[in-house]
C-alpha cells in the first residue's frame, strides 16, 4: 500500500525536449536528417513522431523512429526520428503520452532551393506531339505533385507582321 502511495504521489505529465530545438533550415542534400526527442514523466511516457501531422510509421516515406531510450530509464523516454535525405519541408512534432497527461514539442523543417535537376531527359516523338521521360533527380525535393500538358503553339512571323496577332510591326 505504502508503494501504490508513493507511486501515485510521483506521478506527472510528460514533459518533452527537442533537439535541435529551433527550426531546421538545411540545403537539399541525401544526407539524413536527425531530430531527437526525450520525455520524462511517471509513468514513462510513450513517444510518438508525427510529420506534418500525420502519423511516422518506421520504416514507411523515408522515415526511421528508434528507441534509445536508457536500459535503466524509469521515468525517461528517448526517441530519435531519421529522414533517409535532407528533401522535405514540413513541421515534426514528437508527442509524449502517459496516463496523467500529454505533451509534445515542434521543429519546421525548411529545404532552402531546389533539389537538382532530372537526369537523362528523352523526347520521343507521338502522333499529335510528344512524350517527355527521365531518371529521378540525385537530389530531390519532394514528391511530384503535378505534371503540365503543353501545347505548342506556332507563331508565324512575317517581315511586316505577326500572322496570329495581326499586329503591325
Amino acid at each position: 500500500m505504502i508503494i501504490h502511495e508513493l507511486e501515485q504521489a510521483d506521478a506527472r505529465k510528460p514533459v518533452v525536449t527537442l533537439s535541435p530545438s529551433e527550426p531546421i533550415q538545411e540545403a537539399p542534400s541525401t544526407s539524413e536528417q536527425t531530430i531527437q526527442c526525450e520525455a520524462t514523466g511517471v509513468p514513462k511516457p510513450k513517444i510518438i513522431w508525427f510529420w506534418n501531422n500525420f502519423p511516422v510509421e518506421d520504416g514507411k516515406d523515408g522515415f526511421r523512429v528508434y528507441d534509445i531510450s536508457p536500459i535503466d530509464a524509469q521515468d525517461k523516454t528517448q526517441s530519435k526520428l531519421i529522414a533517409q535525405s535532407t528533401t522535405r519541408t514540413g513541421l515534426a512534432k514528437c508527442q509524449a503520452v502517459n496516463d496523467q497527461g500529454v505533451d509534445e514539442g515542434t521543429v519546421p523543417v525548411k529545404v532552402l532551393g531546389p533539389g537538382s535537376a532530372p537526369e537523362n531527359i528523352q523526347t520521343k516523338t507521338v502522333q499529335n506531339g510528344f512524350n517527355v521521360d527521365w531518371k529521378p533527380p540525385t537530389i530531390p525535393n519532394g514528391d511530384i505533385t503535378n505534371t503540365l500538358k503543353l501545347s505548342p503553339k506556332i507563331l508565324w512571323i512575317s517581315r511586316k507582321r505577326r500572322i496570329n496577332d495581326k499586329e503591325n510591326t
